[in-house]
C-alpha cells in the first residue's frame, strides 16, 4: 500500500535515498555539475522542479510552431499533464502513464489543449491521447 501512495498522491515522498546508495544519481559522472540532487521526491516537487520547462522552453517552442517530444519517467509526465489540463490536487491520482507509449498534445492558437475526440484513446481528465 505504501507504494501506490507514494506512486500516486501528489505529495507523498518514498524514503530518501542514501548518498552511499550505488544508484544515487550524484554519485554518477554525467550529473556531476548537477547541484542539490534530491534524495526523495513526491509527485509535487516533480512538478515544481518541471513547471521552468513547461512555462520558459516546451510551451515557447510550440507557440512558435515547433514539434516537441518530452520522454521523462512516469511522475516528471504526471506533472506536466497536471499542469497542461489543469487537473485538481485530488484527481491526479487517477493518472497513469504506461511505460513507452506515446502521448500526444494538440493545442489552439491560445495554448488550450484540444479535447480528442470520442473514439481516441485518453486517459482520464487528460486531453493528450495515446499513439
Amino acid at each position: 500500500y505504501a507504494v501506490q501512495a507514494w506512486r500516486n498522491s501528489l505529495k507523498a515522498r518514498p524514503p530518501p535515498m542514501k548518498k552511499t546508495d550505488p544508484y544515487y544519481p550524484g554519485n554518477d559522472p554525467r550529473y556531476i555539475d548537477v547541484e542539490d540532487i534530491p534524495l526523495t521526491e513526491s509527485l509535487l516537487d516533480c512538478q515544481e522542479r518541471t513547471r521552468p520547462l513547461w512555462e520558459y522552453k516546451i510551451k515557447k517552442d510550440i507557440e512558435h510552431g515547433e514539434s516537441v517530444l518530452v520522454i521523462a519517467h512516469t511522475n516528471t509526465l504526471r506533472g506536466l499533464i497536471k499542469q497542461i489540463d489543469g487537473i485538481n490536487d485530488d484527481d491526479i491520482q487517477d493518472i497513469s502513464m504506461p511505460n513507452g507509449v506515446p502521448f500526444v498534445y494538440r493545442f489552439d492558437e491560445e495554448m488550450n489543449p484540444i479535447k480528442p475526440g470520442e473514439d481516441s484513446l485518453t486517459q482520464v481528465l487528460a486531453s493528450g491521447t495515446f499513439l
